[in-house]
């Protein structure tokens, strides 16, 4: 197949059936979210956060980032390199499109002699299935994380209530902010976390200036009870947004060192999955 136009023909057509596959991921995530929406909607009708959450499901669907701003004066990607952000926001779109495209000419290429030809169809249609039903599985997952954060958020802004002295409050804002700050994105769920906790905690203000250095002390200093509730929040806090990220299991390592107990992997886990499967946190009841 060395006639240039028979290539052109070829890359035309694995461009065109890659258009109708990102199509038909798109709408069929769409058509999924959609239906979830309609099912929180129920609950959420109404509500200040309803727009909030709508958005978050449809770029969970598109597969578009979450707009780089700060949240309530927090800017979770001060510490990212910008050549980080540039690559993550290029990888996040190209992980339908661009993929599915080369994964069709690294097959063709590989199988270019005239007698293994015959068995790039046959290695295609499980290779290309496997990979949609990744890319579908994360993007429901994500959905699924987005819609029930407020859930999430309802549990830990009623246990941050519990307690209404001014050191629990200023070390449970600060040590909320540096887990988001830490979390290296702006997700929807922690814009509406830091929106209740600051109608909850503070009606006065409407940013948190994130100080953990003179905060840890503050959290050091509150009694037993405080510092265990602190690092029990703070937990769930973690895994609003899903996986928590380097930076945020080490200060959740620390909140337990101050809370005088050891850090456990399984329980961050485990509230991850209660948040996924729609349970109450255990740490939050």
């Amino acid at each position: 197949m060395d006639d240039p136009w028979l290539w052109a023909a070829f890359y035309a057509i694995v461009g065109l059936i890659t258009v109708v596959e990102i199509v038909f991921l798109y709408w069929n995530a769409l058509s999924a979210i959609t239906k979830i929406g309609d099912v929180i909607g129920l609950a959420m009708k109404g509500k200040p956060a309803s727009g909030l959450i709508a958005t978050g499901l449809a770029r969970s669907a598109l597969e578009i980032p979450n707009p780089h701003r700060k949240i309530y004066g927090i800017d979770p990607y001060a510490d990212l390199p910008r050549w980080r952000l540039l690559l993550w926001n290029l990888a996040y779109k190209a992980k339908v499109g661009v993929t599915s495209f080369v994964l069709r000419i690294l097959l063709r290429r590989v199988f270019a002699r005239a007698i293994l030809r015959g068995y790039v169809p046959l290695l295609a249609v499980p290779l290309y299935a496997v990979w949609n039903a990744w890319i579908t599985w994360a993007v429901m997952r994500e959905a699924r994380l987005r819609a029930l954060g407020p859930y999430g958020v309802d549990q830990i802004v009623e246990k941050a209530g519990e307690r209404n002295d001014e050191p629990w409050r200023t070390a449970l804002l600060h040590a909320t902010g540096e887990m988001v700050r830490r979390s290296g994105d702006s997700h929807p769920t922690y814009v509406l976390l830091l929106a209740r906790l600051l109608e909850k905690l503070d009606r006065d203000r409407d940013e948190i200036e994130v100080n953990w250095e003179t905060a840890r002390q503050e959290a050091r200093a509150l009694d037993g009870d405080g510092r265990m509730a602190l690092a029990d929040i703070v937990a769930c806090v973690a895994v609003l947004a899903g996986q928590p990220a380097k930076a945020q299991m080490e200060l959740l390592c620390e909140l337990d060192e101050i809370a005088g107990r050891p850090h456990e992997g399984e329980r961050i886990a485990k509230l991850r999955g209660a948040l996924i499967d729609g349970q109450p946190f255990s740490e939050c009841k």
